[in-house]
Order: C-alpha cells, then sequence, then structure tokens
C-alpha cells in the first residue's frame, strides 16, 4: 500500500462565492473564489487518489463561474494518465461562457477535440506509436434551464431527482457492449474480465468521437459526476442513501468514506451539484 496523497475539495455556493480547499496532515487551506449568477447551483467536488494507487490520475473541473463541471480519469501509465486528464481540463478551463445553447456545445467540443490533438501530438512525440496516453471524461454545462452532457469513455454523470438516481450517460466500454448484445447481464458486469476496457477516451483516436445529451434541470436536482473509482466501490443502493443527504458538503464527504471503506481501490473523484 502507497502513502496517502494529498486530496482535494471544491465547494460552490449560492452566494457568488466558493472555497478551493486543500486537505493535507490535517491541514485546511481556503481560497475565496467568484461564480457566475445565472442560475441558483451549488456544488462540490474532491478527488482522492485512493488507498492503493501511488498517482492520482484523476482530474476534475469545478467552474461555477461558467457553470460547467468535468470529471477526466487518465490512463496510460507511467505518469500519463496523470497527464492525460490534466491536458483535457486545462483545455476546458478555457471555457468563458456564451450567449446560445449551439455555440456552448460548439465551444465545449472544440476544447475536448483540442485536448484529443494535444494528447495524440504527445504520444508522436515521446513515445512509441503504439502506444495511448488517455482519457475519460464526462462534462455537465448548464444553460438556462437545461444541462447539456457529453462523455466520451466510463466515468458517469447520475441525477438524483425526488428520490430516483438516474444514470444519464451510458459507458464506452467492453462490458456494456455486451451487455446491450445481451450476451451480459448488467449486475455481472463489474466483475466481468472485461470490465476495464474502455472503448472510447479523449487521446485515443482521431478524430475524437463523443456522446451528447440534455436534461431540463428541475428545482431540487442534485446532479453526480463521477470516475470509476467512485461507482464501482459504492452499491447503486448505497450510492442512493448517501444522496439523500441533504448538505452537498456533507454527502461528498460520506460518498469519499464509502468509496475508501470498500477498498479504494482506484482514484476517486466526485463533483455534486445541486440546483434550487
Amino acid at each position: 500500500m502507497h502513502p496517502r496523497a494529498p486530496y482535494f475539495w471544491l465547494m460552490g455556493g449560492l452566494d457568488r462565492s466558493y472555497i478551493v480547499i486543500l486537505q493535507e496532515e490535517g491541514c485546511l487551506h481556503d481560497f475565496p473564489m467568484r461564480r457566475h449568477a445565472s442560475l441558483m447551483w451549488r456544488s462540490s467536488a474532491f478527488t482522492d487518489p485512493g488507498r492503493k494507487r501511488a498517482l492520482n490520475e484523476d482530474a476534475f473541473l469545478n467552474d461555477p463561474d461558467h457553470g460547467v463541471w468535468a470529471v477526466a480519469d487518465g490512463m496510460g501509465g507511467h505518469q500519463a494518465g496523470e497527464l492525460a486528464s490534466r491536458t483535457v481540463i486545462e483545455r476546458l478551463e478555457h471555457f468563458e461562457g456564451v450567449d446560445s445553447l449551439p455555440d456552448m456545445v460548439d465551444d465545449l467540443e472544440t476544447l475536448l477535440m483540442q485536448a484529443n490533438d494535444d494528447l495524440i501530438a504527445e504520444v508522436s512525440k515521446s513515445r512509441a506509436s503504439s502506444d495511448v496516453i488517455g482519457t475519460t471524461v464526462a462534462v455537465l454545462a448548464v444553460y438556462r434551464d437545461f444541462g447539456f452532457i457529453l462523455w466520451a469513455g466510463d466515468s458517469r454523470i447520475y441525477r438524483f431527482r425526488n428520490g430516483k438516481l438516474e444514470q444519464l450517460t451510458e459507458d464506452h466500454s467492453m462490458v456494456q457492449e455486451l451487455v446491450n448484445a445481451g450476451h451480459l447481464k448488467a449486475a455481472d458486469a463489474e466483475d466481468h474480465p472485461a470490465a476495464n476496457i474502455i472503448l472510447r477516451s479523449v487521446g485515443g483516436e482521431q478524430p475524437l468521437h463523443l456522446d451528447m445529451d440534455y436534461v431540463r434541470i428541475a428545482s431540487g436536482d442534485r446532479f453526480l459526476i463521477c470516475s470509476d473509482g467512485l461507482y464501482r466501490e459504492i452499491p447503486e443502493q448505497t450510492l442512493h442513501r448517501i444522496l439523500e443527504t441533504e448538505d452537498i458538503h456533507d454527502c461528498n464527504q460520506a460518498l469519499r468514506a464509502a468509496a475508501l471503506a470498500a477498498g479504494g481501490g482506484d482514484n476517486i473523484t466526485s463533483i455534486l451539484v445541486d440546483f434550487h
């Protein structure tokens, strides 16, 4: 088992401010920031390396200023996964907000295409042509009362509404293909030998193929964006129970604690967004 690395929290608020918290060796450091006021929401995010990984190859974006949140789960080994997820998040940090839904979709897709180009160029520059530096990505962006989602890989977005948990994304994975084809039961997917094989990633192919969808946001909705290090460790019934926790920060703390208590076998990242 490797020494625990720091884990990071990012809290968003309805009062046009949010706080970044770095927790390391029992110390908390708070950094006030601004938030966009077009909608009412509260957000909280963390990433944790888990109990068995020396590196954290997950990364996240929590940007209440522009109403966009993202999780990226890198892969490739030898710090390549960390580079991949960081590259995607750094590209998405350039999103500045737009005046129309089509412009928002175009801008986010363009930024992810640029990240894809960056990672493919990195492979050709410094690694064997057979190597891949890739990452999943799951993005939630808000325009008026609509939530726009786009993703590649097996990081997920859920909506918790009126006590019902709904997965809004479908994994781009080998086991999901087997489930869709009727060759595998969904309940058996997590334990299948191919459970870790994903079929799409940023950096994995040219051109990049993203799935996109949108949902209407209602008051009381809670969205969860997470890497597989969270949902693979927490049974859906437990996830449902934890998401009923009223305070968003307490809820995210409970998610982290549950994933670690279950083994923490992978990096763990979660973003919660509440709408009011």
